[in-house]
């Protein structure tokens, strides 16, 4: 069940040699999905991240996910007893991805395969956004709803399924590009 909080952001830098420390107050969900804990809230012009949505994941008391979208995608892993890892997957205005005769933009949401428009829902566009993005790596199904559907997501991760089906047919000739890895998920392949 999903509940609405108020969240406290607390934070402290320095600048020009002196120490600034900001709170903030914003509106935000808590829920719980299997074993994890989820806080998600949409950014403001307050916090400098307007446009943006932070959810932040503990899974089993070791390892916290903070995960930023809009126009920047941004991930921080915090791991007990590793290192720590962040990853900046898009800069600002980076918007279309070509692999092949392949073209996804996200700004425009177009789709163009060897000069021909191919119309999509945005999901399925963002879905294909995602998989050329990140051309030859296999993700689960349970890794592309996180990382596409979101966090917020309440389904199951066959969902997952259905919509590259479908993405498949939209695909026509092009469809080869996504390949299903037996035992793991999916990946995208230059044709």
């Amino acid at each position: 069940m999903k509940k609405d909080v108020i969240i406290t952001i607390k934070g402290t830098q320095k600048i020009d040699g002196e120490l600034d420390s900001i709170e903030l107050l914003t509106c935000g969900r808590f829920y719980r999905k299997d074993r994890d804990y989820f806080l998600s809230y949409d950014e403001s012009e307050t916090t400098g991240f307007a446009g943006r949505r932070t959810t932040v994941r503990i899974e089993d008391g070791q390892r916290v996910t903070m995960q930023r979208t809009g126009p920047i995608l941004s991930q921080l892993i915090v791991e007990k007893g590793r290192r720590h890892q962040c990853i900046y997957n898009m800069g600002e205005g980076e918007d279309a991805v070509t692999v092949g005769p392949l073209t996804v933009s996200k700004a425009a949401y177009s789709v163009d395969y060897n000069n021909n428009q191919i119309s999509m829902p945005p999901r399925e566009l963002e879905l294909l956004y995602f998989l050329c993005k990140n051309k030859g790596v296999a993700f689960t199904r349970e890794a592309l709803l996180d990382r596409v559907w979101d966090y917020d997501f309440m389904g199951d991760s066959r969902t997952v399924d259905v919509h590259v089906k479908r993405l498949r047919e939209r695909l026509g000739e092009a469809a080869g590009m996504i390949q299903t890895v037996w035992g793991v998920g999916y990946k995208l392949v230059e044709s």
